[in-house]
């Protein structure tokens, strides 16, 4: 009986393991080789394959549209290079007509400043002409003239000028002048007359220049042409010649309106300014342009008398 359990026991065991083989072959059948490990299988490559053109389809989605990009930005920037020129022609186009602008607005306002000094020019003359007949008489007393101004320097200007007998002058109208009436030891106003003929004008001032110096009672008494404010200001920058000139004690005289006749070691001169005078002066008589006491003391003299407007009258000798 113990020798027949062994037997058995040997059989099943031999049933196992022989079931065991079939199961191991079986399954050793449905894998691959053991010398086919190193090569992919074909799903590999078919899974491979799609994943690629997956995205490389991506990808040329991604460039087409990057490339409609960038397409339109060069689109854009083309158009903004055009808007750039246009306004950039513009620009050039504006200043040009601001440079003409610019250049017509000077050349206008030259015009017109010279049209403008004309016109003073042409109004100066003739006010200048309009008071031709007009003299200005420096030094009477205040009120000696009474009621009658005209009447009393009819009488008395061929007294004073030592006028040839039978020689008459005609005043058309005389009056002070319009300044506010001096306080008692005030300086005088001037007297402003009018003459009927210009001829008169000239027989006075020639008298008045021959006779140097005029007088009335204690009164010293100058006479000179009216004028306006501008031929004033020109005739005043002739001083400093003429003081120079009277110092030297050489012949000069202002003619109206403003040239000065100069009689020199050469001959009689005539400028009709002062920088001209002294151009000359200084190229041919440099020794004459040199202040001395003589003329400062002629400036102190004539400064005595002044015009109604504070005017100093030797600016008008």
């Amino acid at each position: 009986m113990l020798g027949k359990k062994p037997e058995t026991a040997t059989k099943d065991d031999k049933g196992k393991k022989l079931a065991a083989m079939t199961t191991a072959k079986d399954s050793a059948s449905d894998r691959p080789s053991v010398a086919n490990t190193d090569v992919p299988p074909a799903w590999f490559h078919e899974e491979m394959e799609k994943g690629f053109n997956k995205i490389h389809s991506l990808l040329d989605q991604k460039l087409n549209t990057l490339a409609v990009s960038v397409e339109t930005l060069l689109s854009d920037n083309r158009a903004l290079g055009q808007r750039v020129n246009v306004v950039e022609e513009e620009q050039a186009s504006y200043a040009e007509s601001l440079n003409i602008l610019q250049q017509d607005f000077v050349d206008n306002k030259k015009k017109t400043q010279e049209e403008i000094s004309g016109l003073k020019e042409h109004l100066d003359d003739l006010e200048n002409r309009a008071r031709r007949q007009n003299l200005r008489l420096i030094g009477f007393p205040e009120g000696v003239e009474g009621k009658n101004t005209s009447a009393f320097l009819q009488e008395w200007l061929p007294k004073i000028l030592e006028l040839e007998p039978g020689e008459t002058i005609e005043i058309e109208r005389a009056h002070r002048s319009l300044q506010r009436s001096p306080g008692e030891g005030g300086r005088p106003r001037a007297l402003v007359i009018r003459l009927l003929r210009f001829t008169d004008v000239t027989k006075i001032l020639d008298a008045a220049r021959k006779k140097r110096t005029l007088q009335y009672g204690n009164s010293d008494i100058v006479i000179f042409r009216d004028m306006s404010t501008v031929l004033y200001r020109k005739r005043k920058a002739f001083l400093p010649i003429k003081k120079m000139l009277h110092a030297k004690d050489i012949s000069f005289r202002l003619l109206h309106p403003t040239n000065l006749v100069v009689d020199l070691p050469e001959g009689r001169r005539t400028f009709t300014s002062p920088v001209s005078a002294e151009h000359y002066l200084k190229e041919y008589h440099p020794d004459m342009l040199i202040w001395t006491r003589g003329c400062q003391s002629l400036c102190r003299k004539v400064s005595k008398c002044l015009l109604p407007d504070g005017i100093d009258i030797s600016d008008l000798v």
